[in-house]
């Protein structure tokens, strides 16, 4: 069943830097800073692991000892933490699951109980964005559009002449479109838009014609394989959304040339997931005047368990950031014997990435996956409003992307339980031939392509009197199997077509069908390879 684990995550990926048992913290944070990372694995002189070390200990025991201890000559034994691990074969949802949690800012990949991988929630940002950057250049995308067409009819009046221009007139109400009322479809409003009757209206923002059609043919294509998991867009299929996207962007701008009097209308301004929604809901973040002590930062810290914070001016405003690394290698460098505790923290205050609230989620993600952007301030005028790291990130994304996630878990089980039922392409042909008939032009292949079939073609496929015993053994009984997987398409759907992010029933129904889908037994032996005629029928 389609999934992503653990390993096709790190996979890749540089080897792991891991530290010793016998080593000492000091050597510890020099691994730590060379590498740039916030923790390391332990391991023994087996190479299984024994726990973690991380910056956050480190100071947080630092600041408890009244910056006393001798860390860089103390035995890493004591600054020695418990490792979250899971292994390669475990799911990608599982990892975040943990590092949502309070406190967890590392998971450990194992193989054999050795460390073969650590996963944190910069690492779940840089993989989230690889699956799912050019599914929100698509939203970004379609939803202009969406609103380019409500714009141009924003009446019902003249949204239904429009439709019947594009689609002709309903067989039995004349007043009304063949199709399109309810919703369009990418591809319908790209047909809404190019129409020669409505045309002229949307020229002025989106010509030339001969620019906008094959752009945007190009991004049907790669929205066409993304809604139906046909794998990830490669570099050249990325390009093109990122043209389209910046040509959109740019048309935004561009001086509005018309023939016609009155005013063109102007493409919309579309701003998917500002900041501003996502940190509507939390807490203001806690803040440090430059002018503190490091030792406060340090308790701060320890307190709340963060990693950075924003530094402001007595007026409020953002001037820097103090961060975990910095006092780590502040301490390192001066071998320990500055007084940092003592210390005004702008001798380890650093100059921080910034975003407004008004920018985007991915406009975050962006920034956030810069090298060696570890957090970033949204500010409004000047001041700090939210910090942003790749914890927030993760927890972020599967609340857009999870729903993506388990369709496509549930599309890539149904998948091989018809592969499995169908082994071969004459059985698999007969069965599509069952379902939806020949084609009029061959009729010794099926009407709809087995292998490029629609999630709810998929459903008819299986559920066809004649292909279902086949599948019984496995789904059935059907009642059961056509009702759990009608909900899932009206919430794939809504999904795929950015209709608004799932409820929590919505959610709960794609877990449930994942999890029903994932306890079927396995397809018997139904004697099917090298079969030509209908699928045998089991029990």
């Amino acid at each position: 069943m389609t999934s992503y684990t653990l390993a096709q995550v790190i996979e890749g990926r540089r080897a792991l830097i891991c530290a010793a048992d016998t080593d000492s913290v000091g050597r510890a944070i020099e691994l730590m800073l060379t590498h740039r990372v916030a923790q390391l694995p332990v391991v023994d002189g087996a190479g299984a692991l024994r726990g973690t070390i991380a910056q956050q200990t480190i100071l947080s025991l630092y600041y408890y000892a009244g910056g006393q201890a001798d860390f860089l000559r103390l035995p890493l034994a004591h600054c020695l933490d418990p490792a979250v691990t899971l292994t390669g074969q475990d799911d990608l949802l599982a990892a975040i699951d943990l590092l949502r949690m309070r406190g967890v800012y590392a998971v450990i990949v194992t193989e054999d109980e050795r460390p073969v991988g650590i996963l944190t929630g910069r690492d779940m940002t840089y993989f989230f964005r690889s699956l799912f950057e050019g599914t929100l250049m698509v939203e970004q995308i379609e939803v202009t559009l969406r609103e380019s067409i409500q714009g141009a009819y924003p009446d019902e009046a003249s949204r239904l002449a429009a439709l019947i221009h594009t689609f002709g007139p309903s067989k039995s109400n004349k007043n009304r479109p063949a199709r399109g009322q309810e919703s369009l479809s990418f591809t319908d409003m790209l047909r809404v838009i190019g129409a020669a009757e409505n045309w002229p209206t949307f020229e002025p923002m989106l010509g030339p014609k001969t620019l906008f059609e094959p752009m945007m043919e190009r991004v049907r294509l790669v929205r066409n394989d993304l809604a139906h998991f046909q794998g990830r867009p490669d570099a050249l299929e990325l390009d093109a959304l990122r043209r389209a996207l910046l040509w959109l962007a740019n048309r935004r701008n561009a001086p509005v040339k018309t023939r016609r009097q009155a005013a063109a209308l102007p493409l919309p301004d579309v701003k998917l997931y500002p900041l501003s929604d996502i940190l509507a809901q939390r807490k203001p973040p806690i803040c440090v005047e430059r002018s503190a002590r490091i030792g406060d930062v340090l308790r701060l810290m320890a307190e709340y368990r963060f990693a950075q914070l924003p530094v402001v001016d007595k007026a409020g405003l953002l001037v820097g950031m103090v961060d975990q690394p910095t006092i780590l290698s502040m301490y390192y460098f001066t071998k320990g014997d500055a007084p940092l505790l003592e210390m005004a923290v702008d001798h380890v205050m650093e100059a921080t990435p910034s975003l407004s609230a008004d920018d985007t989620f991915f406009q975050a993600v962006e920034l956030l996956t810069t090298p060696g952007v570890a957090a970033a301030v949204a500010v409004a005028e000047g001041r700090p409003v939210g910090i942003l790291t790749g914890k927030d990130m993760t927890h972020l994304f599967r609340g857009l992307f999870e729903g993506m996630i388990l369709v496509e878990r549930i599309e890539g089980g149904l998948r091989e339980k018809v592969s499995a039922a169908f082994p071969d392409e004459d059985s698999l042909n007969a069965g599509a031939i069952a379902a939806f008939g020949p084609d009029p032009e061959n009729p010794h292949y099926a009407r709809r392509n087995p292998h490029r079939l629609s999630f709810g073609d998929r459903l008819l496929f299986i559920s066809d009197d004649d292909n279902w015993p086949t599948f019984e053994p496995v789904l059935g009984p059907r009642v059961v199997f056509l009702h759990l997987m009608e909900r899932v398409r009206q919430v794939r759907n809504e999904l795929m077509h950015f209709n608004g992010q799932m409820d929590p029933l919505e959610r709960d129904v794609l877990i449930r069908a994942d999890s029903w889908l994932r306890q079927r037994p396995a397809q018997p032996d139904n004697g099917l390879a090298g079969s030509t005629g209908e699928p045998a029928l089991v029990g």
